[in-house]
């Protein structure tokens, strides 16, 4: 797998234009969402592993600002592109900008997170991430970094839920794996970081 990631790292490092043309071309749909956490993003409790709540959507159309996103849905409306505003630069008058491209295939999406400013015109490859599905659900998801760095994440399920994730990091000095527990009270959820010393609660945080 290690060397399908820096495969599809190289392919789509100098890819960022051509992305953002093709999501041009293809999208349907224009929505806003507010906050850090994006509620589009198809990577399992993402946002509240973190300890961060997930975005909400908002009724109008926005404008720039801080912890705001921009996601274009295509016919299907399955989520194409995301650009969060993280920070503005008032020395250049323009916007620092996270920007997750998605590319589906039949039982994987590659996302493809950049950095760059509020024109587009510069983008920089961060990460590479390719999500595996199985009967529609997704089941293991892989990590690269620019720098390197490669994690891998499972989820186990029970009666269509996801139960459990388990985080490896692999190509470290001393590679090592964390469990999270996922418990689901009607329609709350709490999750639980499991470690050699006990459980401590992730989300939502106290």
């Amino acid at each position: 797998m290690q060397q399908r990631l820096e495969e599809l790292f190289n392919k789509y490092k100098d890819k960022g234009t051509e992305l953002a043309q093709k999501v041009q071309k293809n999208k349907e749909q224009e929505v806003w969402t507010i906050g850090l956490g994006n509620p589009f993003d198809l990577i399992p409790f993402v946002n509240e592993t973190l300890g961060i709540k997930p975005g909400r959507i908002m009724k109008q159309k926005g404008n720039p600002s801080k912890n705001r996103s921009i996601n274009y849905l295509d016919k299907n409306n399955r989520i194409l592109y995301t650009k969060f505003f993280s920070s503005f630069n008032n020395v250049h008058n323009y916007w620092f900008t996270d920007e997750e491209f998605y590319e589906y295939a039949d039982e994987n999406v590659i996302i493809l997170r950049y950095s760059g400013v509020e024109d587009g015109n510069i983008l920089e490859l961060k990460r590479v991430n390719l999500l595996e599905f199985s009967s529609g659900k997704p089941i293991k998801l892989y990590m690269l970094d620019k720098d390197g760095e490669q994690r891998e994440k499972e989820y186990t399920y029970e009666n269509d839920k996801i139960v459990e994730m388990t985080l490896k990091w692999i190509n470290t000095e001393f590679p090592h794996s964390r469990k999270y527990r996922i418990d689901y009270n009607q329609d709350q959820i709490k999750i639980m970081a499991i470690t050699k010393d006990g459980e401590r609660q992730i989300y939502p945080p106290k």
